[in-house]
């Protein structure tokens, strides 16, 4: 009976992903996780400082409000000044975002610019801005958000990474008696164990702070934005960038939690081979 083309053409990916898949170790998914983590937070630290894709990513967003009249609030003793404010925020729809190592504006919510200082977005581009958010960005692009941890992070997925690289892979041997190739899956040392563990712990740490400083930092400054500039100013948290900084965390997490199961599994096996061979040695 013959085979259907398209059957044969199923079974060879298969057999061809089943051969990939058979050496794929344990500690290579922990790899990979580690590699997701780096990618998002790299994506996270980039953020407003390219203008193809990073005015996407923010931490935080200034614009104008659009007011005709000063609100009920703001009238009496305040009058005065925020009348003043508010003829000079009249008819400019400004939007400035906040990254770690950028901002990004644009004057029409369409076209976006983005560069690394205050000083190089305005003069890339004639904004008006004549309450000076962009300056307020970039104060808090500097006093607020802080980019050492994701960096440290960073740093301590190479060393994860280079530590599961001495892990041994998973090979075929030749069985002296039988003479057929049996599959070995040796178990790394406890000590690459435990250093694996300590730096995906600390990064672990490091992602978790960072997220909730971002986070929290995010929030506080928008708020004290927007009740100082009176209410001519909205800021608000960038959903993206706080997305990513618990997306990293999360991955760290796993990534940790399955060095921590690896750890407990060997040692669970070792406990178990080494009670066959007493067991072998009594009963002899």
């Amino acid at each position: 009976m013959r085979m259907p083309l398209g059957h044969r053409g199923d079974t060879r990916y298969y057999a061809e992903f089943t051969s990939i898949t058979r050496y794929l170790a344990y500690h290579h998914l922990i790899m990979i996780t580690i590699i997701f983590a780096v990618i998002v937070s790299t994506i996270l630290l980039v953020g407003c400082a390219s203008t193809h894709i990073g005015h996407r990513v923010y931490l935080a967003q200034l614009s104008y409000i659009a007011i005709t009249e000063i609100p009920n609030a703001q009238q009496g003793a305040w009058e005065n000044i925020t009348s003043i404010f508010l003829n000079a925020g009249r008819g400019t729809n400004l939007r400035v975002r906040v990254g770690y190592f950028g901002l990004c504006a644009s004057q029409n919510g369409t076209s976006w610019s983005c560069h690394g200082s205050a000083t190089s977005l305005i003069t890339s581009r004639r904004f008006s801005d004549p309450l000076g958010i962009v300056s307020m960005a970039e104060s808090v692009k500097g006093d607020v958000f802080f980019p050492g941890l994701l960096l440290g992070s960073a740093g301590l997925a190479l060393i994860s990474l280079l530590i599961l690289s001495l892990f041994p892979n998973y090979h075929t041997e030749t069985d002296e008696l039988t003479g057929e190739e049996v599959e070995v899956k040796p178990f790394p040392s406890r000590k690459k164990c435990f250093m694996c563990l300590a730096s995906t712990t600390l990064a672990v740490l490091f992602t978790f702070v960072s997220a909730l400083w971002q986070h929290t930092s995010s929030a506080t400054a928008a708020t004290l934005l927007q009740f100082a500039a009176f209410p001519l100013i909205k800021a608000s948290v960038g959903t993206i960038g706080t997305v990513l900084a618990w997306l990293a965390f999360g991955l760290w997490l796993v990534a940790c939690s399955m060095t921590l199961l690896a750890i407990i599994s060997y040692a669970v096996l070792d406990k178990l081979t080494d009670d066959d061979d007493s067991s072998s040695v009594s009963g002899i």
